[in-house]
């Protein structure tokens, strides 16, 4: 009613110009926050890698039921990540080496 969100569909919705607006300047309140104690920003992918969550027994629909899965045509899965441990591990694992690379902080919002 009050112009920020549009309902698409159930579970869908489309940030209106205010109400994206009113998220940009959330986004830039965390950010400036997390910045001053030394926060990095990064950006991860939505599509991440299957193997990443096989390491973790997180790929297997038993285990975790709500993953969106979608099947290469050229051969191979890929996964719409709703969470990012497995790949932020992965990253730092090429980052982190010893203690004194700590404290280390990165967000993503």
């Amino acid at each position: 009613r009050a112009g920020y969100v549009y309902k698409n569909m159930a579970g869908a919705y489309s940030y209106l110009p205010l109400g994206l607006r009113v998220i940009e300047k959330i986004n830039q309140i965390i950010r400036e926050e997390m910045n001053k104690i030394g926060g990095q920003e990064m950006y991860m992918p939505s599509l991440q890698d299957p193997e990443l969550w096989k390491k973790t027994d997180r790929w297997s629909d038993e285990n975790v039921d709500v993953w969106f899965k979608s099947e290469l045509k050229a051969g191979g899965d890929i996964g719409f990540g709703w969470t990012h441990e497995e790949v932020v591990t992965d990253i730092m694992r090429q980052y982190v080496f010893s203690y004194k690379d700590l404290p280390f902080s990165i967000y993503q919002i």
